[in-house]
Protein backbone atom coordinates (compact mmCIF):
# COMPACT_ATOMS: atom_id res chain seq x y z
CA UNK A 1 0.00 0.00 0.00
CA UNK A 2 2.78 2.46 0.91
CA UNK A 3 4.82 1.79 -2.21
CA UNK A 4 1.74 1.96 -4.43
CA UNK A 5 0.50 5.27 -2.98
CA UNK A 6 4.02 6.74 -3.18
CA UNK A 7 4.49 5.62 -6.78
CA UNK A 8 1.16 7.05 -7.92
CA UNK A 9 1.74 10.36 -6.13
CA UNK A 10 5.28 10.95 -7.36
CA UNK A 11 4.31 10.13 -10.93
CA UNK A 12 1.54 12.75 -10.92
CA UNK A 13 2.13 16.48 -11.32
CA UNK A 14 0.28 19.71 -12.02
CA UNK A 15 2.02 22.63 -13.70
CA UNK A 16 5.37 20.91 -13.22
CA UNK A 17 4.81 20.67 -9.45
CA UNK A 18 4.74 17.07 -8.29
CA UNK A 19 2.66 15.30 -5.69
CA UNK A 20 4.16 13.14 -2.96
CA UNK A 21 3.17 10.66 -0.24
CA UNK A 22 5.09 10.31 3.04
CA UNK A 23 3.09 7.78 5.09
CA UNK A 24 5.10 5.30 7.18
CA UNK A 25 4.84 1.52 7.31
CA UNK A 26 3.80 1.59 10.96
CA UNK A 27 0.95 3.99 10.23
CA UNK A 28 -0.12 1.84 7.28
CA UNK A 29 -0.10 -1.31 9.43
CA UNK A 30 -2.28 0.45 11.99
CA UNK A 31 -4.74 1.64 9.31
CA UNK A 32 -4.94 -1.49 7.15
CA UNK A 33 -4.29 -4.33 9.64
CA UNK A 34 -5.06 -3.32 13.23
CA UNK A 35 -8.15 -1.19 12.66
CA UNK A 36 -9.94 -3.76 10.44
CA UNK A 37 -9.68 -6.26 13.31
CA UNK A 38 -12.02 -3.97 15.26
CA UNK A 39 -14.69 -4.54 12.60
CA UNK A 40 -14.64 -8.26 13.36
CA UNK A 41 -14.51 -7.82 17.13
CA UNK A 42 -17.44 -5.36 17.13
CA UNK A 43 -19.50 -7.33 14.57
CA UNK A 44 -19.28 -4.48 12.07
CA UNK A 45 -20.13 -1.61 14.44
CA UNK A 46 -16.64 -0.12 14.06
CA UNK A 47 -16.80 -0.04 10.25
CA UNK A 48 -17.45 3.75 10.00
CA UNK A 49 -14.62 4.44 12.45
CA UNK A 50 -12.20 2.29 10.42
CA UNK A 51 -13.32 3.94 7.16
CA UNK A 52 -12.62 7.38 8.63
CA UNK A 53 -9.17 6.38 9.90
CA UNK A 54 -8.11 4.72 6.65
CA UNK A 55 -9.17 7.68 4.49
CA UNK A 56 -7.62 10.15 6.92
CA UNK A 57 -4.31 8.29 6.70
CA UNK A 58 -4.40 8.21 2.88
CA UNK A 59 -5.34 11.89 2.44
CA UNK A 60 -3.33 13.54 5.23
CA UNK A 61 -0.04 12.05 4.03
CA UNK A 62 -0.40 13.31 0.45
CA UNK A 63 1.41 16.49 -0.48
CA UNK A 64 1.37 18.85 -3.44
CA UNK A 65 4.81 20.36 -3.55
CA UNK A 66 5.37 21.27 0.10
CA UNK A 67 1.69 21.69 0.98
CA UNK A 68 -0.10 18.88 2.75
CA UNK A 69 -3.70 17.80 2.21
CA UNK A 70 -5.95 17.91 5.29
CA UNK A 71 -9.02 15.64 5.53
CA UNK A 72 -11.18 16.94 8.38
CA UNK A 73 -14.28 14.71 8.15
CA UNK A 74 -15.22 13.42 11.61
CA UNK A 75 -16.06 9.87 12.69
CA UNK A 76 -19.65 10.88 13.44
CA UNK A 77 -20.07 12.02 9.82
CA UNK A 78 -19.12 8.54 8.63
CA UNK A 79 -21.49 6.98 11.14
CA UNK A 80 -24.37 9.09 9.79
CA UNK A 81 -23.79 7.75 6.28
CA UNK A 82 -23.71 4.12 7.42
CA UNK A 83 -26.67 4.55 9.80
CA UNK A 84 -28.85 5.87 6.97
CA UNK A 85 -27.85 2.88 4.86
CA UNK A 86 -28.60 0.50 7.76
CA UNK A 87 -32.04 2.09 8.23
CA UNK A 88 -32.89 1.58 4.55
CA UNK A 89 -31.71 -2.05 4.63
CA UNK A 90 -33.70 -2.68 7.81
CA UNK A 91 -36.86 -1.20 6.27
CA UNK A 92 -36.48 -3.34 3.13
CA UNK A 93 -35.80 -6.48 5.19
CA UNK A 94 -38.85 -5.81 7.37
CA UNK A 95 -41.07 -5.34 4.31
CA UNK A 96 -39.80 -8.62 2.82
CA UNK A 97 -40.32 -10.43 6.13
CA UNK A 98 -43.90 -9.17 6.48
CA UNK A 99 -44.67 -10.11 2.89
CA UNK A 100 -43.26 -13.61 3.31
CA UNK A 101 -45.10 -14.05 6.62
CA UNK A 102 -48.45 -13.17 5.04
CA UNK A 103 -47.71 -15.52 2.12
CA UNK A 104 -46.77 -18.40 4.45
CA UNK A 105 -49.87 -17.89 6.60
CA UNK A 106 -52.01 -17.94 3.45
CA UNK A 107 -50.30 -21.16 2.32
CA UNK A 108 -50.95 -22.76 5.71
CA UNK A 109 -54.63 -21.85 5.52
CA UNK A 110 -54.88 -23.38 2.04
CA UNK A 111 -53.03 -26.51 3.24
CA UNK A 112 -55.41 -26.96 6.20
CA UNK A 113 -58.40 -26.64 3.89
CA UNK A 114 -56.98 -29.31 1.56
CA UNK A 115 -56.25 -31.58 4.54
CA UNK A 116 -59.79 -31.26 5.80
CA UNK A 117 -61.15 -32.24 2.39
CA UNK A 118 -58.83 -35.26 2.27
CA UNK A 119 -59.97 -36.43 5.72
CA UNK A 120 -63.59 -36.01 4.77
CA UNK A 121 -63.10 -38.09 1.61
CA UNK A 122 -61.12 -40.73 3.50
CA UNK A 123 -63.86 -41.19 6.10
CA UNK A 124 -66.82 -41.18 3.71
CA UNK A 125 -65.44 -42.98 0.62
CA UNK A 126 -67.85 -45.45 -0.93
CA UNK A 127 -66.87 -48.26 -3.24
CA UNK A 128 -68.47 -49.06 -6.56
CA UNK A 129 -71.73 -51.05 -6.69
CA UNK A 130 -72.96 -49.78 -3.34
CA UNK A 131 -70.32 -51.42 -1.09
CA UNK A 132 -69.08 -49.16 1.73
CA UNK A 133 -65.41 -48.97 2.72
CA UNK A 134 -64.62 -47.13 5.95
CA UNK A 135 -60.94 -46.06 6.06
CA UNK A 136 -59.04 -46.41 9.31
CA UNK A 137 -56.97 -43.22 9.13
CA UNK A 138 -56.36 -42.64 12.82
CA UNK A 139 -57.32 -38.99 12.36
CA UNK A 140 -59.69 -37.05 14.57
CA UNK A 141 -63.20 -37.27 13.07
CA UNK A 142 -64.42 -34.36 10.97
CA UNK A 143 -66.88 -32.05 12.63
CA UNK A 144 -70.39 -33.49 12.16
CA UNK A 145 -69.21 -37.10 12.23
CA UNK A 146 -68.69 -39.26 15.31
CA UNK A 147 -66.80 -42.48 16.02
CA UNK A 148 -70.13 -44.23 16.69
CA UNK A 149 -71.27 -43.42 13.15
CA UNK A 150 -68.19 -45.08 11.65
CA UNK A 151 -68.59 -48.15 13.87
CA UNK A 152 -72.25 -48.42 12.86
CA UNK A 153 -71.35 -48.24 9.18
CA UNK A 154 -68.65 -50.91 9.65
CA UNK A 155 -71.05 -53.20 11.52
CA UNK A 156 -73.74 -52.74 8.87
CA UNK A 157 -71.18 -53.74 6.23
CA UNK A 158 -70.30 -56.89 8.19
CA UNK A 159 -73.95 -57.84 8.56
CA UNK A 160 -74.47 -57.20 4.89
CA UNK A 161 -71.60 -59.51 3.92
CA UNK A 162 -73.20 -62.38 5.87
CA UNK A 163 -76.20 -62.33 3.54
CA UNK A 164 -74.09 -62.36 0.34
CA UNK A 165 -73.67 -65.39 -1.82
CA UNK A 166 -70.13 -66.69 -2.48
CA UNK A 167 -70.17 -65.06 -5.93
CA UNK A 168 -71.20 -61.65 -4.50
CA UNK A 169 -68.65 -61.97 -1.69
CA UNK A 170 -65.91 -62.70 -4.25
CA UNK A 171 -66.99 -59.68 -6.29
CA UNK A 172 -66.96 -57.54 -3.16
CA UNK A 173 -63.44 -58.69 -2.23
CA UNK A 174 -62.21 -58.04 -5.79
CA UNK A 175 -63.62 -54.51 -5.65
CA UNK A 176 -62.01 -53.91 -2.26
CA UNK A 177 -58.65 -55.16 -3.53
CA UNK A 178 -58.90 -52.86 -6.54
CA UNK A 179 -59.83 -49.98 -4.26
CA UNK A 180 -56.92 -50.66 -1.88
CA UNK A 181 -54.48 -50.96 -4.81
CA UNK A 182 -55.69 -47.63 -6.16
CA UNK A 183 -55.36 -46.06 -2.72
CA UNK A 184 -51.80 -47.43 -2.31
CA UNK A 185 -50.83 -46.10 -5.74
CA UNK A 186 -52.21 -42.69 -4.83
CA UNK A 187 -50.22 -42.62 -1.59
CA UNK A 188 -47.06 -43.65 -3.43
CA UNK A 189 -47.60 -40.77 -5.86
CA UNK A 190 -48.03 -38.37 -2.96
CA UNK A 191 -44.77 -39.59 -1.41
CA UNK A 192 -42.90 -39.03 -4.67
CA UNK A 193 -44.50 -35.63 -4.97
CA UNK A 194 -43.35 -34.67 -1.46
CA UNK A 195 -39.76 -35.55 -2.35
CA UNK A 196 -39.75 -33.13 -5.29
CA UNK A 197 -37.28 -30.36 -4.30
CA UNK A 198 -39.08 -27.74 -6.39
CA UNK A 199 -42.40 -28.44 -4.70
CA UNK A 200 -40.65 -28.58 -1.34
CA UNK A 201 -39.22 -25.12 -1.97
CA UNK A 202 -42.19 -23.39 -3.62
CA UNK A 203 -45.12 -25.34 -2.15
CA UNK A 204 -48.44 -25.01 -3.98
CA UNK A 205 -46.88 -22.65 -6.52
CA UNK A 206 -44.50 -25.30 -7.89
CA UNK A 207 -46.87 -26.22 -10.72
CA UNK A 208 -46.76 -22.64 -11.98
CA UNK A 209 -42.97 -22.60 -12.40
CA UNK A 210 -42.45 -25.00 -15.30
CA UNK A 211 -41.32 -22.90 -18.28
CA UNK A 212 -40.92 -19.83 -16.06
CA UNK A 213 -38.06 -21.29 -14.00
CA UNK A 214 -35.29 -19.70 -16.10
CA UNK A 215 -37.04 -16.33 -16.14
CA UNK A 216 -37.38 -16.47 -12.35
CA UNK A 217 -33.70 -17.33 -11.87
CA UNK A 218 -32.70 -14.52 -14.23
CA UNK A 219 -34.98 -12.10 -12.40
CA UNK A 220 -33.47 -13.05 -9.04
CA UNK A 221 -29.95 -12.57 -10.42
CA UNK A 222 -30.85 -9.14 -11.82
CA UNK A 223 -32.49 -8.16 -8.54
CA UNK A 224 -29.41 -9.24 -6.57
CA UNK A 225 -27.11 -7.36 -8.96
CA UNK A 226 -29.31 -4.25 -8.70
CA UNK A 227 -29.22 -4.36 -4.90
CA UNK A 228 -25.41 -4.66 -4.94
CA UNK A 229 -25.15 -1.72 -7.36
CA UNK A 230 -27.50 0.39 -5.23
CA UNK A 231 -25.60 -0.26 -2.01
CA UNK A 232 -22.20 0.29 -3.65
CA UNK A 233 -23.33 3.46 -5.41
CA UNK A 234 -24.79 4.87 -2.19
CA UNK A 235 -21.63 4.23 -0.13
CA UNK A 236 -19.29 5.37 -2.91
CA UNK A 237 -21.13 8.62 -3.64
CA UNK A 238 -21.78 9.60 -0.01
CA UNK A 239 -18.31 8.74 1.32
CA UNK A 240 -16.49 10.34 -1.64
CA UNK A 241 -18.51 13.54 -1.31
CA UNK A 242 -17.99 13.57 2.46
CA UNK A 243 -14.21 13.18 2.14
CA UNK A 244 -13.59 15.72 -0.63
CA UNK A 245 -16.00 18.31 0.78
CA UNK A 246 -14.01 18.20 4.04
CA UNK A 247 -10.52 18.23 2.48
CA UNK A 248 -8.36 21.29 1.97
CA UNK A 249 -4.93 22.16 0.58
CA UNK A 250 -3.89 25.29 2.45
CA UNK A 251 -6.48 27.87 1.27
CA UNK A 252 -7.86 25.66 -1.50
CA UNK A 253 -10.97 23.54 -0.85
CA UNK A 254 -12.74 20.91 -2.90
CA UNK A 255 -16.34 20.30 -3.89
CA UNK A 256 -17.58 16.85 -4.93
CA UNK A 257 -21.15 16.05 -5.98
CA UNK A 258 -21.24 12.42 -7.10
CA UNK A 259 -24.81 11.19 -7.53
CA UNK A 260 -26.03 7.75 -6.61
CA UNK A 261 -28.25 7.32 -9.69
CA UNK A 262 -25.37 8.20 -12.01
CA UNK A 263 -23.12 5.61 -10.40
CA UNK A 264 -25.84 2.95 -10.57
CA UNK A 265 -26.19 3.55 -14.32
CA UNK A 266 -22.41 3.48 -14.79
CA UNK A 267 -22.05 0.24 -12.82
CA UNK A 268 -24.90 -1.45 -14.67
CA UNK A 269 -23.89 -0.32 -18.17
CA UNK A 270 -20.21 -1.07 -17.56
CA UNK A 271 -21.08 -4.59 -16.38
CA UNK A 272 -23.12 -5.24 -19.53
CA UNK A 273 -20.33 -3.85 -21.72
CA UNK A 274 -17.68 -5.97 -20.00
CA UNK A 275 -19.88 -9.06 -20.33
CA UNK A 276 -20.51 -8.48 -24.05
CA UNK A 277 -16.83 -7.76 -24.80
CA UNK A 278 -15.48 -10.57 -22.58
CA UNK A 279 -13.57 -7.99 -20.52
CA UNK A 280 -11.77 -6.36 -23.46
CA UNK A 281 -13.45 -3.01 -22.71
CA UNK A 282 -11.86 -2.75 -19.24
CA UNK A 283 -9.62 0.25 -20.11
CA UNK A 284 -12.54 2.12 -21.64
CA UNK A 285 -14.68 1.40 -18.55
CA UNK A 286 -11.94 2.66 -16.22
CA UNK A 287 -11.52 5.86 -18.22
CA UNK A 288 -15.28 6.34 -18.22
CA UNK A 289 -15.42 6.12 -14.42
CA UNK A 290 -12.38 8.40 -13.97
CA UNK A 291 -13.86 11.00 -16.30
CA UNK A 292 -17.14 11.04 -14.36
CA UNK A 293 -15.35 11.48 -11.01
CA UNK A 294 -13.22 14.30 -12.45
CA UNK A 295 -16.26 16.07 -13.89
CA UNK A 296 -17.92 16.01 -10.47
CA UNK A 297 -14.92 17.39 -8.56
CA UNK A 298 -14.21 21.13 -8.41
CA UNK A 299 -11.75 23.47 -6.68
CA UNK A 300 -13.05 26.31 -4.51
CA UNK A 301 -11.27 29.19 -2.82
CA UNK A 302 -9.75 32.57 -3.58
CA UNK A 303 -6.15 31.44 -3.95
CA UNK A 304 -4.42 32.46 -7.17
CA UNK A 305 -3.47 29.07 -8.56
CA UNK A 306 -0.60 30.40 -10.67
CA UNK A 307 0.84 32.27 -7.66
CA UNK A 308 0.33 29.23 -5.45
CA UNK A 309 2.31 26.99 -7.80
CA UNK A 310 5.03 29.58 -8.26
CA UNK A 311 5.51 30.02 -4.51
CA UNK A 312 5.79 26.26 -4.00
CA UNK A 313 8.43 26.00 -6.72
CA UNK A 314 10.51 28.73 -5.08
CA UNK A 315 10.17 27.07 -1.67
CA UNK A 316 11.24 23.72 -3.12
CA UNK A 317 14.26 25.30 -4.82
CA UNK A 318 15.29 27.13 -1.64
CA UNK A 319 14.99 23.98 0.47
CA UNK A 320 17.12 22.04 -2.00
CA UNK A 321 19.85 24.72 -1.85
CA UNK A 322 19.86 24.70 1.97
CA UNK A 323 20.20 20.91 2.09
CA UNK A 324 23.06 21.01 -0.42
CA UNK A 325 24.93 23.62 1.63
CA UNK A 326 24.34 21.66 4.85
CA UNK A 327 26.07 18.58 3.44
CA UNK A 328 28.57 20.72 1.51
CA UNK A 329 27.81 18.82 -1.69
CA UNK A 330 28.07 20.38 -5.10
CA UNK A 331 25.00 19.27 -7.05
CA UNK A 332 26.08 20.97 -10.26
CA UNK A 333 27.36 18.58 -12.93
CA UNK A 334 27.69 21.15 -15.72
Amino acid sequence: MIRGLTFNARNASHRVLRFDFDGSYLQAALAFIVYPVLVVLTLGLALPFVAQRVNQFAFNHHKFGLSRFQMQALVKDFYMVYLKLAAVILAISLAIYLGMSSLISSDKHDTVSVKQQQLLQAHTTTATAGFIKVADTGETPIEGYSNEAYVAEDQSTTDYLKDLSPEDRAEFEAQMQAYEAQEAESKAGENVKKENPIEKMFGPYAAMLGPMIYAIVLGIALLYMTMIFLLTAYIKSRITNLIWNNTSLEHISFSSNLRMRDLVWLYFSNTIILFLTLGLATPWVQIRMARYRAERLALTGETDWDKFVGEKKEMSRAMGEEIAEMFDVDLSFG
